[in-house]
This record gives structure tokens, C-alpha cells and sequence, in this order.
């Protein structure tokens, strides 16, 4: 199933710069991560139906950072790929992925400004902190929608890992002051009834809905993870 058929865009396909998406997801294509997978699956689903889907993204693949992909604009399927420029700083680390986030956010800002204003604004959750750009979009496009398509919920991920750790307390008091971003969105998009209770607690602006992926089915009831399991899968690897 294409989720291009779900979104709430307010407007339809037509002629001139009211075709136009913005999207914004740290890996696209050809990375074969999985919510890279469903952000392709978006934007080429979107151009399938007359939009013009302007991903940005950025020149690292997940799986091997130091290798880097073309830097600029180009086209595949229909989507508008612009790259930005990162470090390569490995993302398995606290400080090195947090330079990456605050780095990528700056460069899409100060390249989306340039852009002509898209009917949508499409925020994924990778990188972390990607709630900041909620109120500078709408800084650029008052009129624009700003939609926020949540897979992964940072900071609160970090608190729930350690928490009684001091990462725990820094993430919490991120979160209290990423409150003021939920109220620039204009939609906020979950992928299940667990995610759209944590949401709820950054009183979100705009419509609510969920969007479940391919590959997940959300369970009516949720069981608690067996410690013994989780050790023989991932040792005492941290979320």
C-alpha cells in the first residue's frame, strides 16, 4: 500500500509551485534502511500522482558513513534529490550524532530558504531533534503545512534507555523545551496507538493520525520483553 494515498494534503496537483513537497529525512535512496525504504516509497508514490517531491537528504549512507554520495540536486523517479554536506562523525555516539543532527538541520534550513515555498512541508524523525525545524518552516512559508512523520521519538527514546542516567535528565529537559515546536505543526503523524499516547503529552497543534508502515503490525496488547531474549540478541547494547 502507498502512503502517498493517506497523507492530508491539503491541496491537489496543479500547475506552478502549488505541485510542490518538501521533504526532510537524514537517508534516501539508495540507502536500503527501512524508513529510508518508506521515504522513497512516499516520494516517488507522491510524483506518481502529480506532485513534486523535493527530498533533503544527505550525503551519507547509514550503514557506512565515510562512505559519501554526490553533493547537490538531481532527479530519480520523478523525486528532486538535493544533498547537503555532513561530518561523518559516527552516529553510535552520543556527541557525534547530536553534531550531525544540529549540522544537517542548519544546512536544510539555509537551503529550503532558497527554495520556492512547496503546499507541504514533510518532517521525518531522523535526524534527531528534527522538531526544530517545525517553527522555521513556517518562519519561511506561513501558509505552507507543516507535517511531522514520526518513526522514532527522540528525545524521549533516550530518557526511557538509562532513566536515572544524566543523558535521561538532559533529554527530559529537551523535551519540555521542544514543546513550543509541536505548535507550529500542522499535522502530527504517529505509526501506532503507543506513539500517538507519548505524543500527545507535547499537546501537538493540528490533526493527529496514524500511519502504520509495511513490515509492522501494531498488536492489540503489548507484552513485556523478556530480558533473557533481548541479551542473546543484543547483549547489553543500549537502545
Amino acid at each position: 500500500m502507498n502512503l502517498a494515498y493517506k497523507l492530508p494534503l491539503a491541496a491537489s496537483p496543479s500547475d506552478g509551485n502549488g505541485r510542490r513537497i518538501c521533504l526532510f529525512y537524514h537517508f534516501y535512496y539508495p540507502d536500503d534502511v527501512v524508513s529510508a525504504r518508506h521515504l522513497s516509497d512516499l516520494c516517488e508514490g507522491l510524483a506518481e500522482r502529480g506532485w513534486r517531491p523535493v527530498i533533503l537528504t544527505s550525503n551519507r549512507l547509514r550503514r557506512d558513513p565515510a562512505q559519501s554520495l554526490p553533493l547537490g540536486s538531481h532527479l530519480h523517479n520523478g523525486v528532486e534529490i538535493v544533498r547537503v554536506w555532513r561530518p561523518a562523525f559516527p552516529q553510535e555516539r552520543t556527541v557525534g550524532r547530536l553534531v550531525n543532527s544540529l549540522w544537517l538541520l542548519a544546512a536544510w534550513f539555509i537551503t529550503v530558504a532558497r527554495l520556492p515555498k512547496p503546499t507541504a512541508f514533510i518532517v521525518g524523525s531522523d535526524p534527531p531533534l528534527s522538531q526544530l525545524l517545525f517553527p522555521l518552516l513556517k518562519l519561511i512559508s506561513r501558509k505552507s503545512q507543516v507535517i511531522f512523520w514520526c518513526f522514532d521519538l527522540y528525545p524521549d527514546a533516550i530518557a526511557a534507555d538509562k532513566p536515572a542516567g544524566r543523558r535521561a535528565i538532559v533529554a527530559r529537559a529537551c523535551a519540555r523545551a521542544l514543546r513550543f515546536a509541536y505548535r507550529c505543526l500542522d499535522v502530527c503523524v504517529d505509526i501506532g496507538p503507543c506513539m500517538r499516547e507519548k505524543l500527545a503529552a507535547y499537546h501537538p497543534r493540528g490533526k493527529a493520525m496514524t500511519l502504520t508502515p509495511w513490515a509492522l503490525v501494531e498488536p492489540r496488547s503489548f507484552r513485556k520483553p523478556d530480558p533473557v531474549v533481548r541479551s542473546q540478541m543484543f547483549g547489553d547494547a543500549s537502545l
